[in-house]
């Protein structure tokens, strides 16, 4: 959909996926569709070993929406630093990815409960701090 970074704002994301238009010769087609606000979610992940806390990078994290099914997902940077970008307004639970800890031996970290609205404002803060199994 390379429409979509014609958009004024980048915040912007069309309401519905998949629509099509296919114009005819020697006309204008005009196509109008609803946007929503959307908004980012940033923060941080660190590695707690032996009381030194560090970023960590390719972790993954997950959306999932009410029905705690998978909405988006992404992972963190070389720093630890991780987007979720163009979440729509709603109820979500942003988690790391259980089987990555298992897989890495880290220990289970709490699920975040969010509520987004639909404000445009980015949502900040949401670290995450993860410690070996056994520490």
């Amino acid at each position: 959909m390379e429409w979509i970074s014609t958009l004024k704002d980048p915040q912007w994301s069309p309401r519905l996926s998949g629509l099509k238009l296919v114009p005819r010769p020697d006309t204008v087609a005009k196509l109008d569709f609803l946007v929503m606000l959307t908004t980012e979610i940033n923060s941080t992940m660190c590695l707690l070993e032996n009381d030194v806390e560090r970023g960590i990078s390719d972790v993954k994290v997950e959306l999932l929406d009410e029905q705690y099914e998978l909405v988006a997902s992404t992972t963190s940077s070389w720093d630890g630093f991780y987007i979720v970008p163009q979440v729509v307004t709603g109820n979500y639970w942003l988690r790391l990815s259980p089987r990555q800890l298992r897989r890495l031996g880290l220990a289970e970290t709490s699920i975040k409960k969010l509520k987004l609205s639909g404000d445009g404002s980015f949502i900040s803060g949401i670290d995450f701090v993860m410690r070996p199994n056994g520490q």
